[in-house]
């Protein structure tokens, strides 16, 4: 997990004071992107957290895929001039990127960049060895602190970042969490590993989801 910025307090008062707010279009790209990959990344380390088990090479290999695929699109948003997208889609996020204030660029490099270097580096020091075991218990509970160490980053820089958050922004928020988990428990079909207050946390966020619904008509 990335150590503390020894500016951080200092940057996100910069960022407060000069009123910085990244796009709907920029925080869209970031969840609907980047967060999928990370919430399944950490379901993965979780199961087997909770299992109390290594993590075998074959669920190695699942999340190596979706860290590659996490540091392919913070590039994209953190080094936007080697670019040349011809991804409409894209367009205007590598040009919000390219006038991202620097105390959102020096947060991101620090926290995200960092911590998604050290998990890459770490499960292909396991892939990579000759151990047959996968991760180690000990191993894949530092990962797994890199990546709630990337969430919190983002829900910080979110919450620093935005002035209101619309009800779409909400609801795509809120169904994150309940269609990766629940997907999740799907494609193992054992319920004796069903965690509760997982589940709980997933009926939740469908219920204020609902209420958010209910406003609007």
């Amino acid at each position: 997990m990335a150590n503390r910025h020894p500016k951080e307090t200092e940057l996100f008062a910069d960022l407060e004071a000069s009123k910085v707010t990244l796009s709907t279009e920029m925080w869209a790209y970031i969840y609907s992107v980047i967060s999928e990959y990370l919430t399944s990344t950490r379901l993965i380390f979780e199961y087997y957290k909770e299992l109390d088990e290594p993590v075998p090479r074959v669920d190695l290999l699942k999340a190596r895929d979706y860290v590659v695929k996490m540091i392919e699109h913070f590039k994209k948003i953190h080094y936007p001039e080697h670019l040349d997208s011809k991804d409409l889609k894209l367009v205007k996020i590598i040009q919000e990127s390219k006038a991202l204030h620097p105390a959102v660029k020096e947060l991101m490099g620090h926290y995200f960049g960092n911590d998604l270097n050290f998990i890459n580096l770490a499960i292909n020091d396991v892939l990579d060895s000759d151990i047959q075991g996968g991760m180690t218990k000990e191993y894949s509970e530092r990962v797994l602190l890199s990546l709630t160490s990337i969430t919190d980053f983002l829900e910080k820089l979110r919450y620093a970042t935005i002035n209101i958050e619309t009800v779409v922004d909400k609801i795509r928020n809120k169904l994150q969490f309940p269609l990766t988990y629940l997907s999740h428990l799907d494609a193992h079909k054992n319920t004796a590993v069903i965690d509760q207050d997982k589940l709980t946390r997933c009926c939740d966020n469908l219920k204020e989801i609902k209420d958010l619904l209910d406003k609007c008509k």
